[in-house]
């Protein structure tokens, strides 16, 4: 059906601003990206209202990380002529999905507010672990070394104390291990919970390979993307001839054209293109035998 026979079909808008306001959901992620040659392609036919309309409705959304009912997308959207209500209804029908409880939901947004959300809360749970280890780390300090008072108490009450021999051996500090902070470490936390890998120890190679790509350029995200596109790739995922999975973040991270063709594959849709991803990788195999 076309967009002019779905129009036509439209309800009438008149008595929206009557309704109850819906309450802002206040969200945390503030901003998105734009992959510009795959909106240009699903994109290209809309009139300079109706991007802005659906550019309107995106930047909503994801600022409330909640999906839009009707009444939601014409406010956020701002409309106010009967042509721009109609524009609303024909980005949501071509766009969207409409749920059971009456929302218009992205599936594409929805991933990316998933993989968002996961990220904040790994950064949160390594930031409350590194207080842990920072706390534990000077209660050691203190049990160790004592305070001058102490140690002057402590020689009054033994006046026969002996004095440290020249031989004597220092007391060894009790050393704890701080888990490692910053961007590294969080792409590594990522990897370790899509790939189910929480055993696994952020050693000096996988240092190497996160830490090079960021130097790179490469953001957080872009590398948590090649996460999940690994993912997606069949042969990494034990579909090839000796059925062994090739997942760790080193070889995920080895260099830039990995990481393009793994954040490629995540940012496409379909199983044809898992299919056609699935055929490149045993075209790569069989090239490296």
């Amino acid at each position: 059906m076309g967009r002019a026979s779905r129009r036509a079909l439209s309800p009438n808008f008149a008595g929206f601003l009557q309704e109850p306001i819906p309450t802002r959901l206040e969200g945390n992620m503030y901003y998105f990206k734009i992959h510009v040659g795959d909106y240009a392609k699903k994109t290209g036919h809309l009139s300079p209202l109706e991007h802005g309309i659906y550019l309107l409705i995106l930047h909503a959304y994801y600022d409330r990380e909640l999906a839009p009912t009707l009444l939601e997308a014409t406010r956020w959207a701002r409309a106010r002529t009967e042509e721009e209500k109609q524009a609303v209804l024909g980005i949501l029908d071509e766009f969207f999905e409409l749920d059971a409880n009456g929302r218009y939901v992205q599936h594409r947004v929805e991933q990316e507010l998933a993989s968002y959300q996961g990220r904040a809360e790994i950064n949160r749970s390594i930031a409350i672990e590194r207080e842990k280890n920072k706390k534990a780390r000077k209660e050691n300090e203190s049990c160790t070394n004592g305070s001058p008072q102490e140690h002057e108490s402590s020689t009054k009450e033994q006046p026969n104390h002996k004095p440290l021999t020249t031989n004597h051996k220092p007391i060894e500090k009790v050393k704890t291990i701080v888990p490692p902070s910053g961007e590294t470490a969080e792409v590594f936390a990522y990897w370790q919970v899509k790939m189910n890998h929480q055993q696994a120890k952020l050693d000096a190679k996988r240092t190497k390979a996160i830490t090079a790509r960021l130097k790179d350029g490469y953001t957080v995200g872009e590398l948590c993307e090649a996460i999940d596109g690994c993912l997606l790739s069949p042969h990494h995922m034990g579909k090839n001839e000796t059925r062994t999975i090739y997942d760790d973040i080193e070889l995920i991270c080895r260099d830039g054209p990995k990481v393009d063709r793994f954040i490629k594959l995540a940012r496409q849709d379909g199983p044809q293109n898992e299919l056609q991803a699935y055929i490149k990788d045993l075209e790569e195999w069989g090239a490296m035998k």
